[in-house]
């Protein structure tokens, strides 16, 4: 068995993950501006309601 470096070591899933969970916060926000805007513009819970779908 050869001694090679291990491809994905502890230090890249870290890296993974972080991103991913980088990623998954802004989608979060966005989504959430996007209803604040559009209750603003409206007013109405039925357009926020639309937006999500």
């Amino acid at each position: 068995m050869e001694s090679g470096r291990v491809p994905f070591t502890r230090r890249y899933h870290k890296l993974y993950l972080t991103t991913i969970g980088l990623s998954n916060l802004g989608d979060w926000i966005y989504l959430i501006a996007l209803n604040l805007i559009v209750f603003e513009k409206n007013e109405s819970a039925m357009a926020v309601a639309a937006c999500i779908f």
